[in-house]
């Protein structure tokens, strides 16, 4: 035999019994356990499909294919932080009043409460306006206020009555941004200055919050 025949032979050797093996831990994979014979007089380790395979002469040995779970690593750096997503949508708080009112009130401390609703903590756009209306004979200067949490304020003044100088209807109206701290009530006042005659009355009332991500203020 030529000594390029031997090495032909030692190479298709070579293959088959990795092929064997391959075999081997193939079928042991399937239950996650390894199985070998352990031949004690020479030290030949065999794979297996199952203990049972090993000869009078070897001994079963098996591994997991899998080792136990370590114990947690260390938290890894805190990554980027993402982009700042879409603005969501904003809560609007309504409440309006139809049925006339009279305005008997003759300070600002005893002025008539209109409208009243709840507000939460959190920062709003505030609008409001009262319709004020004669009623007919009487009249005198009617003040409006928007009152909440952190103050009130002013909606002007209105001249209402039917004498020179005078008008027999009247709109009075503000628009202002208020951080509330603390839940607390919206209000919506009026009172009446120098009157003259029966009260005058408001037709219709209303006053409208939306809440808004920010506020910024600029004096001028």
């Amino acid at each position: 035999m030529t000594s390029s025949s031997r090495r032909w032979i030692g190479a298709a050797t070579v293959a088959f019994v990795v092929a064997v093996a391959l075999v081997a831990i193939t079928v042991a994979q399937g239950s996650g356990v390894i199985n070998a014979c352990f031949k004690v007089q020479n030290g030949q380790l065999r794979l297996v499909s199952a203990a049972g395979q090993c000869l009078p002469s070897e001994q079963a040995i098996s591994w997991n294919q899998e080792g136990e779970q370590g114990p947690q690593g260390p938290q890894g750096p805190q990554g980027a932080q993402g982009e700042v997503g879409p603005r969501g949508p904003s809560d609007a708080w309504d409440v309006f009043r139809q049925p006339a009112v009279a305005i008997t009130g003759t300070t600002f401390n005893t002025a008539n409460v209109l409208l009243e609703i709840d507000l939460p903590a959190g920062k709003f756009a505030i609008t409001s306006k009262v319709n004020i209306s004669s009623a007919g004979s009487g009249g005198g200067f009617i003040r409006c206020y928007t009152k909440s949490n952190v103050g009130w304020f002013d909606m002007g003044i209105a001249s209402i009555g039917p004498n020179a100088g005078q008008t027999l209807e009247a709109t009075l109206s503000t628009t202002f941004t208020a951080t509330e701290a603390a839940p607390g009530p919206l209000t919506l006042r009026c009172w009446r200055e120098q009157g003259v005659g029966s009260a005058p009355f408001s037709t219709l009332a209303e006053a409208v919050a939306i809440e808004i991500a920010n506020v910024t203020v600029k004096q001028m």
